[in-house]
């Protein structure tokens, strides 16, 4: 039986007629390797568009679907003080004064922060107030808030109280503070 001679692969592209056709081969793959490629390409570009229409249109209805909570006003009517800088400037400072810290006898003493104030959130206000004569609380200003709900709920609460009569020397007097209050839930 003869005896077959089998040669190398690259021995055999060296000769002219098989280079040719293993470079005509060569640039069939890689031309049908682009075309799948590309194919591929366009059919991940289609799947994603996909994706993303179908993505957006489930958030949007879900979005247009939920009810949203109870909304927050976030503006209150102005601020009106309810003291004049002439009763502001006429009543005794309460700081390094020998008068009493006054004794509340009507009004509330504080109110419900949950209706203000959502889990996790804080509030600082700060007001200038005067205890008149008489006992009752006048807002002079707001000289700090970190939330203007908070803050209309204070001073709800301060013009609803009403204090013993500030004495200084036996006699009523209208003394002048600033007040902070702070609040966490």
């Amino acid at each position: 039986m003869p005896t077959l001679l089998t040669l190398p692969f690259e021995l055999i592209s060296d000769f002219p007629a098989h280079r040719d056709r293993r470079a005509e081969q060569q640039r069939r793959l890689v031309h049908l390797g682009t075309q799948h490629l590309d194919g591929l390409r366009r059919d991940l570009r289609v799947r994603l568009a996909l994706a993303l229409g179908a993505l957006l249109a489930t958030g949007v209805a879900g979005c247009a679907t939920r009810t949203p909570p109870a909304p927050i006003p976030d503006v209150f009517p102005p601020f009106v003080p309810d003291v004049g800088d002439e009763e502001w400037n006429a009543a005794i400072p309460a700081k390094d004064s020998n008068i009493a810290s006054p004794r509340l006898i009507r009004g509330p003493a504080g109110f419900d922060i949950r209706a203000v104030l959502r889990r996790g959130e804080s509030a600082r206000i700060a007001v200038a107030h005067i205890i008149r004569a008489n006992g009752t609380v006048g807002v002079y200003r707001i000289t700090a808030s970190t939330n203007p709900q908070v803050t209309a709920k204070v001073i709800e609460m301060l013009r609803a109280q009403v204090y013993e009569p500030p004495l200084l020397m036996g006699s009523p007097v209208a003394v002048r503070g600033e007040v902070t209050y702070r609040f966490e839930r």
